[in-house]
């Protein structure tokens, strides 16, 4: 933990703070934890998985289609309806967001990246949500990562751990 919170050792997210450094988390924890709290005031109506988008995640991974459960890559996903009001108006929303879950072996122990990836929503006026949810979903599906950028992300990931791997062997 000492080596996880040195802000030496840490890269910087949103503005240039580093990550919190936290335990993996389900979707749903992630979402009320993380997610909610920046977002204006909300209420959740119901949260369910979301299947669909894990397929679609995967795929952006380009992972096979089934998770196992013993594979060095778990992905969940989950689909909130919330309530809010907007400009004096009631509205509903879909909120979705997949959570990625990675285990690296580093040393003699293991190193978790949880992470939230594909957080899209969709509002309609109050009683309208249920009859665009079609289009919520072709939406979550036409959405395609530029090869060349997630070849650059896996490859800037993956120098992070080798290097973090070589600081704790030495």
């Amino acid at each position: 933990m000492r080596k996880l919170n040195d802000p030496n050792r840490r890269q910087l997210g949103a503005g240039g703070k580093p990550c919190p450094v936290a335990k993996p988390m389900k979707a749903e924890e992630y979402l009320r934890q993380t997610v909610l709290p920046a977002l204006p005031s909300m209420t959740v109506v119901s949260v369910q998985p979301f299947p669909e988008l894990v397929q679609i995640a995967r795929r952006q991974l380009g992972l096979s289609s089934a998770d196992n459960g013993n594979g060095a890559v778990h992905v969940e996903a989950i689909r909130a309806r919330v309530e809010l009001d907007k400009d004096g108006k009631p509205v509903e929303s879909w909120l979705a967001l997949a959570v990625v879950t990675r285990t690296f072996q580093v040393g003699q122990g293991t190193f978790w990246d949880c992470r939230q990836i594909d957080f899209m929503a969709l509002r309609a006026p109050k009683g309208k949500l249920d009859a665009n949810d079609k289009l919520f979903k072709f939406m979550i599906d036409s959405v395609r990562p530029v090869p060349k950028w997630q070849a650059y992300a896996n490859s800037t990931i993956g120098k992070f751990y080798q290097v973090e791997s070589q600081k704790e062997a030495a």
